[in-house]
């Protein structure tokens, strides 16, 4: 069980040197969201309608800290369409779009904001997908990276718990 646990670990990283080469020379510009950024929380105690929040600290896990919620899903975090256009998410950011014409999420690049005006009564994004995206069908994603430590992290963990089985976690 050790050696399949440093077997688990040596491929991640593997997987890991391959994943950030391939994320340096393909997608020089692969970001995701960091701390600060404004969004907004899904929250189904809360009567099911979305919440003003701010980004305190992503995880490699799929989960993000909220200053309302921590552990938040990425499923359940939007960009704010109802912010100014220095507080909305900047260009670069991997996000996934739910296209209706592809009938599901698809990966996506945030490429700019459209501030609410009096023609425009929801504030959107272009993404390199799609102009003037709803915010309800735009969700941040992990990139390849932070996948590829996911692993490494759950790896190292097994690898931990098994050569020293009296270890308590916090």
């Amino acid at each position: 069980m050790i050696q399949q646990s440093q077997r688990n670990l040596e491929r991640a990283q593997q997987a890991h040197r391959l994943q950030t080469a391939a994320a340096m020379d393909v997608l020089p510009a692969n970001q995701t969201i960091v701390k600060g950024m404004r969004c907004r929380y899904w929250s189904s105690t809360h009567g099911g309608r979305w919440l003003p929040a701010c980004l305190t600290k992503v995880h490699g896990d799929g989960t993000v800290d909220l200053d309302i919620k921590k552990h938040a899903s990425l499923e359940n975090i939007s960009p704010s369409p109802e912010v100014a256009e220095a507080e909305a998410w900047p260009p670069g950011p991997s996000v996934s779009y739910n296209s209706s014409t592809a009938k599901r999420w698809i990966p996506a690049v945030v490429q700019s904001f459209n501030s609410m005006s009096s023609t425009n009564p929801v504030g959107s994004y272009n993404l390199d997908v799609r102009p003037m995206a709803d915010c309800e069908k735009i969700r941040p994603r992990l990139t390849y990276v932070q996948e590829a430590e996911t692993a490494q992290q759950h790896s190292r963990e097994a690898l931990l718990k098994w050569t020293n089985p009296a270890r308590e976690d916090a």
